[in-house]
This record gives C-alpha cells, structure tokens and sequence, in this order.
C-alpha cells in the first residue's frame, strides 16, 4: 500500500489529494494522516496531530518512521517505537514543550523543537516520505497565528482530502477513539497584551518601531530598519559593506574599509591615508598634516611648493607659480638670487654685469681665480659639474665664462 496526501492551502481551506495504489492492508503504519497543525506566532508553540483514518486496529507500525519539514531549514522527527494497542481512529500528538507547558493542553505523545515547521513563509510536511504516505503543504499566511485557530482535515474523501481553519483540538494517543481534545488558548503576538515568551506586544503589523511585529524587541542586526534610530538594518555583522553592524550608513572616515568604494579608512586622515579615504600622497591635491604636509594644492602654487610645504622666499624650492624667478635657499645678497629675484647680470656668464659676455668677464674669473670675489659678482658659476660651485673658484668657472663668452650658454640656471 502506498498512499500520499497531497494538501496545499488556498485561503481558509487546504485541498488533499489522496492516491493509491492497493486496497487496505491488515496491518501497517500508512493509514495515519497528517489531521491538524497549530502554531503560535513565534513558533515555540506547536503541534501536529495525526489521524488514524480508515478505522484500522492495526497500524501500529511506525518505529523508525520520519516526520519532516521542508523549511527551509528542514527538520526531521524520527518515531521511536511501534504503538501498542488498537490504532482505529486514535490520534498522535507532537507538540513543542511550549504546548505542553499551557494550561489544559493534552499531554503531547511526542515533543518536537520549536518552528518544526515554517510559521510565515509557509511550509511542506511529509510523513514517511521515503514511503510518500502523506505530503502536507500549506503556502505563505495561510497558518493562524492568533494563539486559537489550526489548520484542520475536515473529511477524508479519496482522491481528495478538505482542510479549512477553526479552533483548535489537539487529541493524543490516549484519548478515547472518535474524541476530540480540548482548545487551548497560546499567547497571541499583536493582541497588545505581553504574555508568555512576547518581550512586547504593540498590537501593530509594523517591523519599524521598537517592537517586531513577532513580538520581540527591535534591535540592532534584525534585519528591519528602526525609523528615528536607525539609518539601516542589513541583518549582518559586516562593517566593509554600506551598512554598519552598528546600524548605521556606512561612510568615508567611520575607521571601515568599504569594499569596492574606499582604498583605507583610517578614521580621520593619517600619514598614510587622506582624510578622502584615499592613499596620502603629496601632490593628490588634498592636505594632510598627519603625513607631514603642510598644504597640498595639486602642483605647486602661489602658496605651497611641489614638496607639499608652504611657499616661501628663501626655502630652497623654486616655485614660478608663488613669482619666484629663484630660490637658493640662503639670505646671501648678490650671489645671483636675492630675495627670490635675480641678480643683475642674469645672463649667465656676464660676471661685471654690463649684460653682455665680453673680454671682461673673462679677465673677471681670471681675476677672481686670483683674487677671489674682486668682481661684481663671484665668478664662481659652474654648478653643473661636481668639481664646480662650494664657493671655489677653479677651471671649470673659467670655462664656463669662455663658453658664455662662445655662445654656449650650457649650465641652465633659473638666473642663468
């Protein structure tokens, strides 16, 4: 024998389909139905009845058998035991110990854990499913959640089967066949009263205020964002993604790295990282004090040089956007930069300064070679090769003096 009912709600009644594939057997376990299913609104008050349906002593056959539900996740109940005595229209109560625990509910046959099965999302029982004795689905909203009603089988008429909801009747194995057990009432989530395992109960639908509408308090991490305390509410402990597991938006400086968008976040700008969560680096045209500079236009400018420091006469960098024509880092007058202006001559090579690169000049760093600084400006002028400059006059001075004097104007000075 191999029977499945298939039940799947629609609105207040659940419609099973019953096939078979043999007459009656004398003895087995596949006359039992899945004949009632009740849950609290937060799962931890539940049960499952099922019916014998045929009026058969001899179904007692059950031990090793499974009940499951589909979830996800899928739970599974495993029976123990083969019954013992006549099985005729009896019942077989699995409750949660929360059911067990209510006032006047019937002792459960067998305790299931809390949320067996699916309390919003819907959900697919099966008894014996390797034998496919009973499939049992009811769809999203449709199982009470008002501490009362159950889904309930309301006839056993081959090839279909009818459920629709009412009060409750949960009947265990020890309870005279053809009898009912009594309604028991389960705390009700959004009745407005806090009662059993509730923390609140506002008596509304909303996820957005400080109570769920499953009757735990709001938090943090819940998956649902509190209006007026929380910027968002993405159910999850990252803090790389846009909402903190803080509950709150994610932003440039919050000390989280935003995977895809921010390169570091250093909280504030550090001397490694920008106050822009980008990387510190003179010349990105933003300033960091922490990284040792003291402006950061870009490129340089009227008020800060190329090396990210502030532009000013006499630090050695020449910065043509600040009006320097030079900057040789001294306070020295006359030495061809004074006050970041060139001396006069600034033409290279033209030591006595009447602007031209004559005999004079020559006889000029001659004489300086001689008698050093004898000219109107010191012919020491070659810093271009290692051996010149250092304030010591020597060949290479004169030879620059007679390439100037040649036309060759080799040595590129700003003054130069």
């Amino acid at each position: 024998m191999n029977c499945a009912n298939r039940g799947v709600l629609t609105g207040a009644v659940v419609v099973g389909l019953l096939t078979l594939s043999s007459g009656w057997a004398v003895a087995g376990s596949h006359l039992w139905r899945i004949n009632e299913v009740f849950s609290n609104s937060d799962g931890t008050i539940q049960f499952i009845e099922l019916k014998e349906i045929a009026g058969a002593a001899g179904e007692n056959f059950l031990g090793g058998y499974l009940l499951t539900a589909a979830g996800p996740p899928m739970h599974t109940f495993t029976f123990p035991a083969h019954l013992v005595g006549s099985t005729a229209n009896r019942h077989l109560l699995l409750a949660t110990s929360g059911f067990a625990a209510l006032p006047g509910a019937p002792t459960p046959d067998y305790t299931i854990q809390d949320n067996f099965f699916r309390v919003t999302g819907g959900d697919t029982l099966r008894y014996h499913p390797s034998g496919n004795y009973d499939i049992f689905t009811f769809g999203p909203g449709a199982l009470p959640l008002n501490g009362v009603n159950s889904i309930q089988l309301t006839a056993f008429a081959p090839p279909m089967d009818t459920f629709t909801t009412g009060p409750n009747s949960p009947t265990n194995y020890t309870m005279p066949p053809g009898s009912e057990g009594p309604t028991v009432v389960a705390p009700s989530c959004s009745n407005g009263v806090t009662e059993g395992v509730e923390q609140c109960d506002d008596a509304n639908a909303s996820n957005n205020d400080s109570c769920l509408n499953s009757c735990l308090n709001a938090t943090c991490g819940d998956g649902f964002t509190r209006t007026g305390v929380e910027d968002c509410d993405d159910a999850n402990a990252s803090n790389n993604d846009a909402c903190l597991n803080s509950c709150v938006d994610a932003s440039c400086g919050d000390g989280f790295v935003r995977t895809g968008l921010e390169v570091c976040d250093t909280g504030g700008e550090s001397a490694t990282c920008d106050s822009d969560c980008t990387p510190a680096a003179c010349g990105d045209g933003t300033p960091n004090a922490a990284a040792g500079e003291a402006c950061d236009t870009g490129a340089e400018s009227a008020t800060c040089d190329a090396d990210c420091s502030l532009a000013t006469c006499g630090d050695g960098t020449w910065n043509t956007a600040a009006g320097e024509a030079c900057d040789d880092g001294n306070d020295i007058d006359g030495d061809g930069c004074t006050a970041c202006a060139c001396d006069v001559p600034n033409i290279y090579g033209d030591l006595n300064g009447d602007g031209v690169v004559d005999i004079n000049d020559i006889l000029c760093v001659l004489e300086d070679f001689a008698h050093p600084a004898n000219c109107a400006d010191n012919g020491d002028i070659f810093p271009c090769s290692t051996r010149g400059g250092g304030g010591i006059i020597d060949l290479d001075d004169i030879l620059s003096v007679l390439n100037a004097f040649g036309g060759d104007f080799a040595c590129t000075l700003p003054c130069g």
